[in-house]
């Protein structure tokens, strides 16, 4: 009994807390995303897995936390008549939890790619920009006399603005960036489409409701030998043990390239002999970015690493050799996955304020000039007036000029 209430509790309350978290995270994270400039590939890339942590956390709260929920606080199964829609919200909730796991894993090479070559990669973006963009430069001439016009904005018809407003968004080159987790997502749902039939709905009588209700049973499929084995290949390919080790193997690149810069930009600055308060700074930025890194990393990896045990235990020994124990961490495990989706909104937007002003006041006292403070916060607010947390921003100087790299 015991065992059932807290295979409940995490299946039921604590999903449901860490869906609303997630909620809020993703609102944030949207928020965070449109006034935040960065490269639209990025800026793509974290639109759309925001999307998908969304959609699975509502798949899992369905197929999950409703029914647990009720069972352990009312005694009774909300969901009672609605097990048609289980089937279809397994299917889902698989396809998403893959394609939210490879755009992570496609969010953490750009910042790799970026951070390793980023002319290369400016270069590939203003490719693909002019590429894009010159089929479907259509305008009018009005719009074109007063685009090349440097008026204030105010001083701009509205039929302008219009058509402004109507040029930026519908172009293609707008849209491209979209191409890549788009297509993910669109692979996620091919590949898990099998996830759809391993389970079916079968009539049954309801003894609580007197009525005939349908409850779900294991299809042939799911109980054969040799489809388990590939789907645990496909799993731990680019669900599990992949992604565990392409996001460790690039987060430990990309920060060992950022510490070797900011070392040499701060033996740069000592020679030039600048100010303290600059050489803190550059100082912050440093353990701010390795310890955002080890966060997602960790995360991921303590998050990730029980569904492989477990895919791995059910090839070997099937489904029905699961006693109680098992049972118990299976929930555990989907919770998991379930708070590693809620927690990529904390992950990617909401760091910089909690990480900052404890490293800040930590290497402050370090170097004791704790006195200084209300100058270095000066620094910190200008830096990121400058900045406006643009971590990988790809713009172009001049026409005829090299790209620069703000980090």
């Amino acid at each position: 009994m015991l065992s059932e209430n807290i295979a409940l509790l995490f299946d039921g309350p604590l999903t449901i807390g860490a869906a609303l978290f997630a909620l809020i995270g993703g609102i944030y994270s949207f928020k965070f995303l449109k006034n935040a400039g960065l490269n639209p590939d990025l800026t793509a890339a974290l639109y759309i897995l925001s999307f998908c942590d969304i959609l699975l956390i509502l798949t899992v709260v369905i197929y999950h936390s409703i029914e647990a929920s009720s069972i352990l606080l009312f005694h009774d199964n909300f969901m009672w008549n609605q097990q048609d829609t289980m089937p279809i919200t397994h299917g889902a909730g698989s396809a998403l939890n893959t394609a939210s796991t490879l755009i992570v894993v496609i969010i953490t090479f750009q910042r790799f790619f970026v951070v390793w070559w980023p002319l290369k990669y400016a270069r590939l973006q203003e490719r693909s920009a002019q590429r894009s963009d010159i089929p479907f430069q259509r305008c009018s001439n009005l719009y074109n006399i007063e685009n090349n016009r440097k008026d204030d904005k105010k001083n701009l018809s509205p039929v302008v603005i219009f058509e402004r407003k109507k040029s930026r968004t519908f172009t293609k080159s707008n849209l491209r960036p979209y191409a890549i987790p788009c297509f993910v997502i669109l692979f996620s749902f091919a590949m898990n489409s099998i996830a759809f039939f391993e389970f079916k709905v079968t009539p049954c009588i309801s003894w609580a409701h007197l009525t005939v209700s349908s409850h779900l049973e294991i299809t042939i499929l799911r109980e054969s030998q040799t489809y388990k084995f590939l789907r645990t290949v496909l799993l731990m390919a680019n669900t599990t043990i992949g992604p565990v080790c392409t996001i460790s193997i690039l987060t430990v690149a990309t920060e060992y390239k950022i510490y070797t810069s900011l070392q040499a930009r701060r033996k740069l600055f000592e020679c030039q002999q600048r100010r303290r308060s600059v050489i803190l700074l550059e100082e912050l930025k440093e353990k701010v970015s390795r310890a955002v890194a080890i966060f997602i990393a960790v995360k991921f990896l303590i998050f990730r690493s029980l569904p492989i045990f477990f895919d791995i235990y059910e090839t070997i020994y099937g489904i029905e050799s699961f006693g109680t124990i098992m049972s118990v961490l299976v929930r555990v495990s989907d919770f998991a996955v379930v708070l590693n989706a809620a927690t990529n909104s904390l992950a990617y937007f909401g760091r910089r304020q909690w990480l900052e002003n404890r490293l800040k006041d930590r290497i402050l006292r370090k170097h004791g000039v704790a006195e200084k403070s209300g100058n270095f916060e000066r620094i910190l607010a200008h830096q990121d007036s400058v900045t406006t947390n643009k971590s990988i921003v790809i713009r172009k100087s001049s026409p005829n000029t090299s790209h620069t790299n703000c980090l």
